[in-house]
């Protein structure tokens, strides 16, 4: 549902692009006089002829088209790196419980050390 709302309303934007050219039918009678015969040109349509409406479209086309998504994604990546960093030091106290208990930090009896590592007291 949510692709079609989207879809239908890129398609609006979009819309003025086809002012972009212009079908003309042209009327024209044949070398005997009596029978016409239709023709179809294509010309510039409004979008091109008309500056003023060329560049209000392309103001809104860019900033519809380029500068609101970009501004959505950086405002979702900044919540993001915020949320990372308040989640940060959550982690950083657990990983630190998980190497200490309380106040003494986990070691090794050197009984359960092999020989060669023994530390020798002078």
């Amino acid at each position: 549902m949510f692709f079609f709302l989207v879809a239908e309303f890129w398609l609006l934007i979009e819309l003025p692009t086809l002012w972009t050219f212009a079908v003309i039918p042209l009327v024209c009678p044949t070398a005997d006089g009596q029978d016409t015969v239709k023709y179809f040109v294509l010309d510039h349509g409004r979008l091109i002829v008309d500056s003023r409406l060329k560049v209000t479209f392309d103001i809104l086309s860019i900033s519809l088209g380029f500068i609101v998504p970009v501004g959505v994604l950086v405002f979702c990546n900044c919540c993001l790196i915020s949320s990372l960093r308040q989640s940060y030091p959550s982690s950083t106290f657990r990983l630190h419980e998980a190497t200490f208990t309380r106040d003494k930090p986990l070691s090794f009896k050197q009984s359960h050390m092999p020989r060669k590592y023994h530390v020798l007291s002078m």
